[in-house]
């Protein structure tokens, strides 16, 4: 159940074992390239600034992953429900793609201000339509022999939705937010670099402006770490509907 997280965590920090021996070895210096142990100094030594503003950035992701996973799931569900609706919205859906999200974000900031919910809906706007796409496909992949022998015994509309077509949709949810999981990280930052107060994409703003390059690396190094755990709590997500026999 958990070989999937345990595979990556090895993978990282293999990654970090090879990039300490390449610093060690080349000498190359801590301006141009630090090592991540001196990433982890700075970390330690500012935690006090780092920690916050790595609570900020991942309430951000994971709000605007709760958000986009119940307004993707219930958009996804009634559009592989109403054959009417879906012709009307996936021409919308798709011509919505090819806006980038960030641009919407000053917008955003101007019209809510500099708290939190512009950064939400960037990150939910982000993370929205892969689940919207794998719910909409595994609704319809629902087993027509389960939902004939539903409808056989006499099963309502609702009743039949989640008895057949519900339990259908759980793999598509675990695998929309899997995409999503990897997507709001990089979504919060990216809201957090155009306008915010606070947040680990502020101080990168601020740190790479000043030339400080170990805490530079020390942010991107939080951020790995926020979106390895973004992706772990899917996993988990996924593992947890394994047990109940929801996925296979």
């Amino acid at each position: 159940m958990i070989r999937g997280p345990l595979r990556a965590i090895g993978a990282v920090v293999a990654l970090l074992a090879i990039w300490e021996g390449l610093c060690a070895a080349l000498g190359i210096d801590e301006t141009t390239l630090p090592a991540p142990s001196d990433a982890w100094g700075a970390i330690r030594d500012q935690h006090a600034v780092l920690l916050p503003a790595l609570q900020t950035t991942a309430g951000e992701a994971l709000a605007g992953l709760a958000v986009a996973a119940v307004a993707g799931g219930v958009l996804g569900t009634l559009l592989a429900l109403s054959r009417r609706l879906r012709g009307a919205l996936e021409p919308v859906l798709a011509v919505s793609q090819t806006i980038p999200v960030i641009a919407l974000a000053p917008l955003l900031v101007t019209w809510l201000g500099f708290g939190l919910a512009p950064k939400v809906l960037v990150v939910a706007l982000i993370g929205f339509f892969p689940i919207v796409v794998a719910v909409t496909a595994g609704v319809q992949r629902a087993d027509a022999a389960l939902e004939e022998l539903v409808r056989g015994a006499g099963a309502g509309r609702w009743r039949r939705f989640r008895l057949a077509e519900l339990p259908a949709a759980a793999p598509a949810v675990v695998a929309g937010a899997r995409v999503s999981a990897l997507l709001v990280v990089p979504g919060a930052v990216a809201a957090e670099l155009v306008g915010a107060t606070d947040g680990l994409g502020r101080l990168l703003l601020i740190y790479d402006r000043d030339g400080r390059t170990t805490l530079t690396f020390a942010c991107v190094l939080l951020l790995a770490a926020l979106g390895l755990a973004c992706w772990a709590l899917v996993e988990a997500l996924d593992a947890a509907l394994r047990r109940r026999g929801l996925t296979r």
